[in-house]
């Protein structure tokens, strides 16, 4: 009987989570689109192109091939924070997922409706601050408990995951670290008692993932 290599959990992950999803990989280094990303944000996200993994619509951008080779367990359970997000977007659709997940900044948007009421158009640059963004802060906190729950030391502290919700890389989304810490155990707590049914999928995906690699 022939050999044939075992494919890594990232692997896996990608392979059972494509059969529910147009799911695809990209790196930054190699992304237009994500410099010029970078270029717009880069001066308060700082590691946006080198540390961090962003999704656009159905493509998961990791900061490169040897981030992923170098870090294959990280890589896994990265992924499988952006596929919490990927279902959240398919179910609400990706639209008003998006939208949602930029409020409120993308509101500053609005600028550009009143080109007869200069003055207060202006009101529109207000928005730009970086204002509590619920949506963005309930859509993560989903995504953070699948990161705390894959954790290998499964651990129960997301205390680690605090400065993403109050700190510059997300535009200090929810600056509130008692709301998300229970947010995030909250969504734990529904996972394990089946009243988180996206959460569940992608814990189940990973668990599989796990397996098959053995």
């Amino acid at each position: 009987m022939a050999n044939y290599p075992v494919k890594s959990t990232f692997e896996n992950l990608i392979e059972l989570a494509s059969e529910k999803l147009p799911l695809k990989i990209r790196f930054k280094d190699k992304s237009k689109v994500m410099k010029i990303l970078n270029s717009l944000i880069g001066w308060f996200a700082k590691d946006f192109m080198t540390r961090f993994t962003t999704t656009w619509g159905y493509t998961i951008y990791f900061p490169s091939e040897a981030y992923i080779k170098e870090n294959p367990q990280l890589a896994t359970r990265i992924l499988a924070h952006e596929l919490v997000h990927l279902l959240d977007a398919q179910k609400h659709g990706k639209a008003l997922f998006t939208f949602a997940y930029a409020l409120p900044q993308i509101l500053f948007l609005g600028i550009f409706s009143f080109p007869w009421l200069e003055a207060w158009a202006i009101l529109f640059l207000v928005f730009l601050l970086p204002l509590p963004a619920p949506f963005r802060y309930y859509f993560e906190s989903r995504g953070y408990a699948v990161s705390m729950m894959t954790h290998p030391q499964k651990t129960d502290n997301p205390i680690p995951y605090l400065s993403y919700f109050t700190g510059w890389i997300y535009y200090k989304m929810f600056p509130f670290p008692k709301k998300v810490t229970q947010k995030i155990l909250e969504w734990r707590t529904k996972t394990e008692q089946n009243q988180a049914p996206i959460l569940q999928k992608v814990m189940k995906w990973y668990e599989e993932a796990i397996r098959e690699s053995k």
